[in-house]
């Protein structure tokens, strides 16, 4: 037979060592066979101050703290370090989705979970203070931004030690499927494009060897208005072709100012003999330092370790 039973305080706090019922009904909580049951919209009081409570508010589990900044520990943080996994499920049927803290490998991954985040939230790197750490990626609703707190601050892609694993890099143009793209190859240590163009702005400069600063030892440029071809030391030589044993050679074609391509310079590597056509072609006398539109300082030219003159078009003798 089910038995009400009524207990209350008189003079003195009574203490009980254990409460034996079949059930214990509080206002309208109800402790039943030793579940506790809160109905919708109770809330589960913890501290002396009433410093948290948990509710289901008929929809959602609330956990409320009464001051900013509380903490929920889930573990013992003490020497023995008691932890649990944590394992949130995902939408899918029989747990197939979830994200896993798994605390003795301390790693947290998901399966077919995604983690998102939205506009102007940071994914942070680094100890640094406070949002920003020492790195910190976004997106600003236009942009991914990828931002170090400390200037000069190296990204590496792939691992420097003696295995060098190394990753290849595809970055894609404007073109559709994939057409156009900037590849670097790490195997082949390549970097080159398909469909993408490369360009150098006004007085930015394309390096070659290991000479400081922005110099190099040679760097090309275009100043707003010349081509500038440069060396850091003096009587530093542009060959143009191959000079091992199979001699791979170009023709080198340099144009006037008729349309058309009608006038030029031409050096002929298969022939190895240097040609003028056009208006780099006259009738002057030898004594003359004028071709036609042109006007020039004779020729000194090397021809197989003797001297010639070259002037308007015509050989002028020679010396040893």
């Amino acid at each position: 037979m089910a038995q009400t039973t009524y207990l209350a305080r008189k003079d003195e706090d009574a203490d009980f060592a254990a409460l034996t019922c079949d059930s214990l009904e509080v206002n309208t909580v109800t402790i039943d066979a030793g579940a506790i049951t809160m109905a919708d919209g109770e809330k589960l009081t913890i501290g002396t101050g009433s410093d948290v409570t948990v509710e289901w508010d008929s929809t959602n589990l609330i956990v409320a703290a009464a001051a900013d900044d509380s903490l929920i520990e889930i573990g013992d943080s003490a020497a023995t370090q008691k932890s649990f996994d944590v394992k949130l499920y995902g939408e899918a049927a029989n747990g197939a989705d979830y994200l896993y803290f798994d605390a003795s490998a301390n790693l947290l991954y998901t399966t077919d979970v995604d983690v998102q985040f939205k506009d102007n939230d940071y994914l942070v790197f680094g100890s640094g203070s406070g949002a920003t750490g020492d790195v910190n990626i976004h997106w600003d609703t236009t942009n991914l931004i990828v931002a170090a707190v400390a200037d000069d601050t190296v990204i590496e892609i792939g691992d420097s030690a003696e295995t060098q694993l190394s990753f290849d890099l595809k970055w894609y143009g404007g073109t559709a499927s994939g057409a156009s793209y900037l590849y670097a190859d790490a195997s082949a240590n390549l970097l080159y494009t398909t469909g993408v163009d490369l360009q150098f702005k006004d007085d930015d400069y394309l390096v070659f060897g290991s000479g400081s600063d922005g110099t190099g030892d040679v760097n090309v440029h275009w100043d707003t208005t010349n081509l500038i071809v440069a060396a850091t030391a003096d009587d530093t030589l542009i060959e143009i072709g191959d000079s091992a044993a199979t001699q791979l050679s170009f023709d080198v074609k340099i144009y006037g100012d008729a349309a058309n391509g009608a006038d030029y310079l031409l050096w002929d590597a298969s022939a190895s003999r240097l040609k003028f056509a056009g208006a780099m072609v006259g009738s002057n006398t030898e004594t003359s330092t004028t071709l036609d539109f042109a006007n020039w300082i004779p020729i000194e030219v090397d021809i197989g370790g003797t001297t010639h003159y070259i002037v308007a078009a015509q050989t002028v003798g020679a010396t040893a």
